[in-house]
């Protein structure tokens, strides 16, 4: 799971999905917990990816979105 953090911090704007066999709830915690965005556990149907793929393109999408419109939000002042 060390490398899902690293992966996590050195590229904020990747999203991680986990594929394993490993099903059980303190695996799938563990990596949430590490960083990942989603869990798929073994064996997957190619929909049960596409679908995932295509949520979690949604979610970036939103959360660019989100990030643009806080960023819209606030005026800086500097004073000296």
């Amino acid at each position: 799971m060390k490398c899902v953090r690293k992966s996590g911090e050195t590229y904020p704007n990747i999203e991680i999905i986990i594929l394993t066999a490993k099903g059980q709830e303190e695996n799938r915690i563990e990596g949430l917990d590490a960083g990942a965005d989603d869990y798929i556990v073994k064996p997957f149907s190619q929909k049960e990816l596409f679908g995932t793929l295509m949520l979690s393109q949604d979610v970036y999408h939103f959360k660019q979105e989100k990030r643009k419109q806080a960023a819209m939000n606030y005026i800086l002042v500097y004073l000296d």
